[in-house]
């Protein structure tokens, strides 16, 4: 996600684990929040990332 964040800029993301599953998470925000949130917790399984255009009226 830093190399994301490196290459595309401040966007909103969506990241979604174990969709489906007991465990399922979303995480909504923009690439800095969603990075800090991921850095102290070990994360395994399917991952989806939904990245927003660079546009200040668009929010998931």
């Amino acid at each position: 996600m830093r190399e994301l964040h490196d290459e595309l800029g401040e966007r909103p993301i969506i990241v979604a684990r174990e969709l489906t599953k007991l465990y399922e998470e979303i995480v909504r925000g923009n690439f800095s929040s969603v990075i800090e949130f991921f850095e102290s917790k070990k994360v395994k399984g399917e991952i989806v990332i939904i990245i927003g255009k660079d546009d200040d009226r668009v929010y998931f």
